[in-house]
């Protein structure tokens, strides 16, 4: 047992890791990622995006679940960039979940009831997409320009912003409180909506994070001011399939197993330890190879040679021989005595031979001949 302990360990170890490799497994597979997502290496990917802002100082966290208070930073920066679906659509998701007693007033009519608080709180979301979503509708429109024109003073090192498509939002559609930031032949291409110690900024033209865009004129610079100083940026990726899995760990904790597993973790080292260590001297590695048999005659021999005489037991014996003749041969009486005398008669002894001995060879004699030939020496 000691010498496969090392080897059942190593057994235990490895299906352990394979349960929590599988387990805690998100990668997204052989397939093509969404366009905006920063796992996108293409020209249409925000890659780039996600590795400048890491390369620059800032903490930058790829966030695979619904904004949520808790879940980032109070004052974080979120980048949700792409396909929107409808506020409305993800508080009838939340609000099956959430008591009645706990439900959020929005006041937002682009955020959720918990976006809208978080943002509240201090954050910053950035929305960045061309397609239209809850109230907000986005047109195109014929323009010879290549950037958008600043038209409020905020992020002093961003003067213009690259245009990549004439695309702009419907000023109509606007939340009222939201304004303009940069602006294309009167066009709003980003706005910006204060909401409590956070800010809401929608953005028409998502192409000016991809990668392809992202080398142009004030794309970096941009990039930057959204990202802001001391804050950790998260880019949404919930919105591209990348859903997060809890996964083993997470299941097991929440089951109440991690103390558990910890204790057994603890005391299988121990344990092995214990039986690494010797304690004295080395064991003698010889090991018994007898038969329980052979010991069990030894056994009878020594009884029977303490409680009986030698005459007493060939008396014994005899017996034994005249039960076996008469069962293979019927035979009885007088009959059945003379043919065990002819079977038992002694031979010649050597010289000097004991009595004992004469006669013990001469039974054994006459079993063999019952036997047809068997063994059968007793001794």
């Amino acid at each position: 047992m000691r010498k496969l302990l090392p080897l059942l360990v190593a057994i235990a170890a490895f299906f352990a890791a394979a349960v929590l490799w599988i387990g805690n497994d998100r990668s997204a597979g052989e397939h093509a990622f969404d366009t905006f997502s920063i796992e996108n290496t293409s020209d249409s990917g925000l890659s780039l995006a996600f590795a400048y802002l890491r390369r620059s100082g800032h903490r930058v966290v790829r966030l695979d679940a619904p904004l949520r208070p808790g879940l980032v930073a109070r004052n974080g920066v979120v980048i949700r960039a792409g396909e929107m679906i409808s506020a409305q659509f993800r508080d009838e998701d939340e609000d099956e979940d959430q008591p009645r007693k706990t439900k959020l007033k929005r006041y937002s009519p682009v955020l959720t009831a918990t976006e809208d608080e978080w943002v509240r709180g201090g954050g910053r979301l950035v929305l960045a997409t061309a397609e239209s979503f809850g109230p907000l509708h986005f047109s195109t429109f014929m323009t010879k320009t290549k950037q958008a024109s600043k038209v409020f003073p905020i992020w002093p090192d961003v003067a213009a912003l690259p245009l990549p498509e004439p695309r702009g939002i419907v000023l109509a559609s606007l939340p009222p409180r939201a304004h303009a930031v940069f602006t294309a032949d009167s066009h709003p291409i980003v706005t910006r909506e204060a909401i409590g110690a956070g800010e809401l900024i929608l953005i028409a033209v998502p192409e000016v994070l991809q990668n392809a865009n992202l080398r142009s004129r004030n794309a970096l610079a941009f990039l930057s001011a959204l990202a802001g100083s001391n804050r950790t940026v998260y880019f949404d990726e919930s919105i591209h399939g990348f859903e997060q899995d809890d996964g083993a760990v997470a299941i097991l904790k929440e089951w109440g197993f991690g103390p558990f597993l910890l204790i057994v973790a603890i005391g299988a080292l121990l344990l092995y330890w214990r039986n690494v260590k010797r304690v004295g001297p080395a064991e003698d590695d010889y090991r018994e190879t007898r038969s329980d048999a052979v010991d069990l005659v030894h056994s009878l021999g020594a009884l029977y040679k303490s409680s009986m005489t030698d005459e007493e037991a060939l008396g014994m014996y005899r017996d034994a021989l005249v039960r076996t003749v008469a069962a293979q041969t019927g035979l009885r009486g007088d009959a059945l005595y003379r043919r065990v005398n002819q079977l038992a008669a002694p031979a010649s002894s050597g010289k000097g031979d004991p009595w004992f001995r004469t006669q013990l060879n001469a039974l054994n004699e006459a079993f063999r001949n019952i036997a047809g030939g068997s063994h059968a020496k007793h001794r």
